[in-house]
This record gives C-alpha cells, sequence and structure tokens, in this order.
C-alpha cells in the first residue's frame, strides 16, 4: 500500500485508487455497566445495530416522544429478542442471542407499504400494525437510546412489565440510523455516552486462562467473565466450586431442573 501511495515503479493498480477509508473514525462501543448508554439524536425508524454480549436480559434500545407517551423499545429476555411498543404490542425473534457472537438487529419502517420490517441475522418478520404510521409520526425526529433508558424514562407511560428490563452489557457495532453509519467516537467525544461507556470492546480475553474452577468443576469462557459449572467436582458449591454443599440442599441447575419426591403423612 505504501508503494502505491508513493507510485513505487513496482506498485500497479487498475481504476482510482484511495487511501482512507469513509468510515475512519466510526468505532465499537463498550457498555460496561447496567446503567451504560448512548444517545443518538434524530432517528426516522430505520436503525441497525451489530452487538454481541453473554447476558441473558438487556435492552438494546428505546425511543420515546418529547411527552414520552409514545414509546418502542428492543430488549432481550433469557436470550431472545422481542420488539415492544407501549400499545402492548410485543414482537418475539425466535433467535438466541446470549452466547458471545456478534448479531446483528435490523429495524425498518417503510412508509409506502406501512410495514415495520424486524431482522436479527437472517431472521426476518415484516409487521402491519393499526397503530403503526401513527407511532412513527410520533417518535420521528427523537431520540433513541442504546443500552439503557437512564433519566429518559422518568416520566414516560410505559407498561409495567417494561419496569425490570436491565440495561446491555456487552459491545456494540456499525450502527446506522436511516442508512447512515453513526459516527459513535464523535457522539462519546461531545457527551452523548453515559454511565461508563467507552469506545472499543473487550479484546478476546480467555478468563479461564488462570484456572479458577476447583476441584474438577468446568471452567466456560464468555465474552466479559467466566462461569464455572460445578456439576461434576467433587465439590459442587460456591462460584468456583470451592465447598460442600450440605445434604439438605439441592442443586438446580438449568430452568429445566426440578425436584421430584412423594410426601407421607402418618395417622
Amino acid at each position: 500500500i505504501n508503494r502505491l501511495k508513493t507510485k513505487h515503479p513496482a506498485a500497479f493498480s487498475n481504476g482510482e485508487v484511495k487511501f482512507s477509508c469513509p468510515f475512519e473514525h466510526i468505532t465499537s462501543i463498550n457498555f460496561p455497566k447496567r446503567e451504560s448508554r448512548l444517545e443518538i439524536s434524530g432517528w426516522n425508524f430505520s436503525l441497525t445495530i451489530d452487538f454481541r454480549t453473554t447476558r441473558i436480559d438487556g435492552l438494546l434500545f428505546y425511543t420515546a416522544t418529547h411527552y414520552k407517551d409514545k414509546t418502542f423499545q428492543a430488549h432481550f429476555h433469557n436470550g431472545y429478542i422481542q420488539i415492544e411498543s407501549a400499545d402492548l404490542v410485543t414482537i418475539p425473534i425466535p433467535i438466541n442471542v446470549s452466547d458471545g457472537y456478534w448479531h446483528c438487529l435490523k429495524v425498518e419502517y417503510s412508509e409506502i407499504d406501512d410495514e415495520l420490517t424486524l431482522v436479527v441475522d437472517s431472521h426476518k418478520i415484516q409487521q402491519r400494525l393499526s397503530f403503526l404510521s401513527q407511532l412513527v409520526k410520533d417518535l420521528r425526529d427523537s431520540s433513541v437510546y442504546l443500552g439503557d433508558k437512564g433519566a429518559s424514562v422518568e416520566d414516560a407511560v410505559l407498561p409495567t412489565s417494561w419496569d425490570n428490563i436491565p440495561g446491555f452489557i456487552g459491545c456494540m457495532r456499525n450502527i446506522k440510523t436511516d442508512g447512515r453509519h453513526v459516527d459513535t467516537f464523535a457522539l462519546l467525544a461531545s457527551g452523548k455516552g453515559e454511565g461508563g461507556v467507552v469506545a472499543g470492546c473487550f479484546d478476546e480475553k480467555n478468563f479461564c486462562s488462570a484456572k479458577p474452577c476447583q476441584n474438577g468443576g468446568n471452567c466456560v469462557n464468555l465474552y466479559d467473565r467466566y462461569v464455572c459449572d460445578c456439576s461434576k467436582a467433587s465439590k459442587p458449591g460456591g462460584i468456583d466450586c470451592e465447598y460442600d454443599l450440605p445434604l439438605d440442599v439441592a442443586l438446580f441447575e438449568s430452568p429445566d431442573s426440578y425436584l421430584d419426591f412423594s410426601i407421607f403423612i402418618s395417622a
């Protein structure tokens, strides 16, 4: 490349070659805490986000009108994305996104077709809703918040089910609104990031290299932390399989785990 830039006689190119990228300052951003968030002003119901996380619950984006009476958001619960509005309409998307790999969410409204298109990776859903066109008009040019609602939600009229949705912990990149890349570096520099949101993602780190799991426990390396699988450890108790469980304690390892026993009442 340097030879091409300096027109070295041993370097050749065809056509016009530019030695810069159009989005040099666009960067990935890390959300290290539940209250981390980034504000993007003036979107028109077209948003694309690449993201990765190992948490099973979190808010991807939230937007509301100036009076907070109309809202729209995307979050994931138990690893699966849901698109919701304050009109109590929920659109589930059957893609598990809590595996630590990069996933892509696209949300776009077509005024011509009066249709909302949702895409997660290769899974596409198209919806026509009676209130959609008015909702889009109400939310047009409003700010969209990534990662956490924060102070923007204090006066909002929200469904009760939204109360316990935690903020997003993980990384986002390649953010677009209305088909244009968002310069997240410039947004952070102008104070649009809160709660410790920073440029750049965690490097791929092997949290298990220090062998934290004891007594034969299996270490599982995740995006921002490790977990110990103590199910086959000689001491299955504790975060790092460091102690025995009392005989009167049952260990439930997954959402499908259950305990079945009979109760006999003597006369």
